[in-house]
């Protein structure tokens, strides 16, 4: 799987996020949907914070142990990455359907 999918279901998970209930890590980013290991999770929500794709989110680890503050929250650039890479992704499909449709064009 691209860095870039799973950056846009990380997003799209956050984007999603109810406020109203408990923050769980590894219960908002399931690591064995999105196909990448814990360690790699964790990296890249910090990339994502650092980048300013997320905000009001903090994550400390302490030996095995690893804390969250707050809810994340997407900032104006992580929707609009999520925009841009929907509309790509829509678009793509499109040309690939209508290669489809298109006599000796494979």
């Amino acid at each position: 799987m691209s860095y870039s999918t799973v950056i846009f279901q990380i997003l799209k998970a956050i984007e999603t996020l109810d406020n109203s209930v408990d923050f769980n890590l590894f219960e908002v980013f399931d690591i064995s949907k999105i196909n990448i290991s814990e360690k790699l999770l964790i990296k890249i929500l910090k990339n994502l914070i650092e980048e300013g794709y997320i905000k009001n989110f903090q994550i400390t680890i302490s030996g095995n142990n690893i804390f969250t503050s707050n809810y994340p929250e997407l900032t104006l650039k992580g929707m609009l990455f999520l925009e841009e890479n929907s509309s790509m992704k829509k678009a793509y499909k499109t040309l690939k359907e209508i290669k489809g449709w298109i006599p000796g064009f494979n």
